[in-house]
């Protein structure tokens, strides 16, 4: 009786462990490194300028939602379903769409498509997705995600044409939309937007050989295309900033980049300190282990 108890403390023992180092390693394996893409000068955009009728006005929380729904997409398949390649067409297919490109001897990132029957045609509107994308696949405030939306705006337009910037990452992050997209990185003028995808930059960590291939057994076969005849514009009497502000060089200022950096670090920390967690648990399991190996029969 005594050695079946024993047994199976230590299975539960070593099940803990293994347990608690996957959660940890999965978490971050697609961390998003703020710290690469937050040093850039705010870019200025053309923009749309002209009107817009009733049926082609949405919310604020409609446009984010376009973002939301592509992040839980890709959470789902990848913390659910342990896809080596999380992709999300969209809904209609590759309006808006995303994957994740998981690092190996070059830098991963999330990739957002813009597709050719995309309907964005305001900076303002572009970082709303951002917004929501960033909120829901990474856990980011709603706070944070602004300013970091801002960020992810001006880097991916010091991208746009820059091979240098581009090298630096996975093959499968220019290719993961194969097809759809034709650009890298983000045009000054909305113009150019469409068939563009957007860069997330994830933490650099070597993986091993094996393991996060973008490669997928999706099929790229499916090139349906649906219109919407409803574009993602904000709601006119919803109180928001004024299209200067996003294009002011001081939206993203040096306070809000600490911030941001600072909630990078606070997410760090938790990890640290579940995984501290998780190892206590498992000191407490083996003290339980010695004193039944060293009890007397009764």
């Amino acid at each position: 009786m005594k050695k079946t108890v024993i047994k199976k403390a230590v299975m539960a023992f070593a099940g803990l462990l293994f347990s608690s180092f996957l959660a940890f390693s999965q978490e971050m394996k697609g961390s998003i490194d703020v710290d690469f893409f937050s040093g850039e000068e705010n870019a200025s955009y053309t923009e749309w300028t002209g009107g817009y009728s009733p049926s082609e006005i949405n919310t604020r929380s409609q446009i984010k939602d376009i973002g939301r729904r592509l992040a839980n997409g890709i959470q789902y398949q990848e913390t659910e379903e342990n896809d080596p390649f999380p992709y999300n067409k969209g809904n209609p297919a590759y309006k808006y769409s995303a994957a994740r490109v998981y690092g190996t001897s070059k830098r991963g990132a999330d990739v957002i498509l813009i597709g050719e029957t995309a309907t964005v045609d305001t900076i303002k509107c572009l970082k709303m997705i951002l917004q929501g994308y960033v909120e829901n696949a990474y856990g980011i405030s709603p706070s944070e995600s602004e300013g970091l939306a801002q960020a992810l705006c001006n880097w991916n337009t010091a991208l746009y044409n820059n091979s240098y910037l581009l090298n630096q990452f996975e093959d499968g992050v220019k290719d993961a939309f194969s097809g759809y997209a034709t650009k890298t990185g983000l045009s000054n003028s909305f113009r150019e937007w469409k068939k563009s995808v957007l860069v997330i930059p994830h933490v650099f960590t070597e993986a091993a050989e094996n393991e996060n291939q973008y490669e997928s057994d999706f099929d790229y076969s499916d090139n349906s295309l649906v219109q919407e005849s409803v574009p993602e514009q904000v709601e006119e009497n919803v109180e928001e900033k004024n299209e200067a502000d996003y294009s002011s060089a001081n939206t993203y200022s040096n306070q809000n980049s600490k911030n941001i950096k600072k909630q990078n670090k606070k997410g760090g920390n938790n990890k640290m300190i579940i995984l501290a967690a998780a190892c206590g648990g498992a000191i407490a399991l083996a003290a339980i282990i010695i004193i039944l190996l060293t009890r007397k029969k009764a």
